[in-house]
């Protein structure tokens, strides 16, 4: 129970900050005093190839948003030329 204790305290905090739902956090926290390792590994990768494609997908929108950019000051450079 005291190692149930302790791997709880910090850990929940770690998954909080990490972004992890309440289903993950459980699944996780549910396989901490079982010492269950390569179940807590396969939950914790499977989150992060999660985050890693929503990064993936934001990196898109920004670069998306960059060409958008810079095609417009293209644009009013080329435009501030003529003048």
């Amino acid at each position: 129970m005291k190692e149930q204790r302790a791997c709880d305290t910090g850990l929940l905090q770690n998954l909080e900050d990490a972004g992890c739902s309440n289903a993950t956090i459980e699944q996780v926290l549910a396989c901490c005093g079982e010492r269950e390792y390569d179940r807590r590994l396969q939950i914790l990768c499977r989150y992060r190839c999660q985050l890693l494609e929503q990064v993936h997908e934001e990196q898109k929108k920004l670069d998306c948003l960059d060409y958008l950019i810079y095609t417009i000051k293209k644009q009013k450079k080329e435009k501030e030329h003529d003048l």
